[in-house]
């Protein structure tokens, strides 16, 4: 019986995310939710409209989120570039994520777009967000932050794949330390396909 003043939260799990994109992350997110729409789970994302968000920021607006609602079987995503943060700005982050098998972190290395490139291409000999951005304009001419085209599955399978391949024998820490061109993300498809 839910406590008084208190309603009781139905029965599907809850995906929490906050990301430091304002605009791409949330735009892919929104069509993610939409191609793997289920009564099973919720994707709760937090919007935002600033940029700067810098990692220990995105942690404190995570645990913001979950604190009055996070039940067993939920889970959290924190999603951030590699671009521009050191070492250090990502301690918090990934001493979070190791504190429950339910909280994530979610590093794209230069940048979110390297997820978005893995879509349609292996993603070989990216090495800056300029680099990133020119071989995602050969897929998506004009691209400019929103996303102007319909995420399909297979497309998502296929950049899932991609980067799985690329993180074999790695971690999200070699992404950080050693500035490896790749994503986690696929973290984050893997646990929505587990609700289906």
């Amino acid at each position: 019986m839910a406590k008084p003043g208190r309603t009781r939260r139905s029965l599907k799990k809850n995906i929490y995310i906050v990301t430091e994109g304002t605009v791409t992350e949330p735009e892919y997110l929104e069509q993610l939710r939409e191609l793997y729409k289920t009564d099973t789970y919720n994707l709760k994302i937090q919007k935002h409209r600033k940029s700067g968000n810098n990692p220990a920021r995105l942690l404190a607006k995570i645990n913001e989120m979950i604190k009055h609602d996070f039940m067993s079987g939920d889970h959290a995503f924190v999603i951030v570039d590699k671009d521009e943060w050191t070492e250090e700005h990502f301690d918090k982050l990934l001493d979070w994520s190791k504190k429950k098998g339910c909280y994530h972190h979610i590093v794209s290395n230069p940048s979110f777009e390297y997820w978005l490139l893995l879509h349609f291409e292996e993603g070989d000999g990216v090495n800056s967000r300029k680099k990133c951005d020119q071989k995602l304009e050969q897929y998506l001419p004009g691209f400019q932050k929103h996303l102007d085209f319909n995420l399909t599955r297979t497309m998502v399978e296929e950049a899932t794949d991609r980067s799985k391949k690329r993180m074999r024998e790695k971690s999200v820490e070699d992404i950080i330390q050693n500035h490896d061109s790749n994503t986690n993300m696929y973290e984050l498809v893997d646990c929505i396909l587990l609700f289906l």
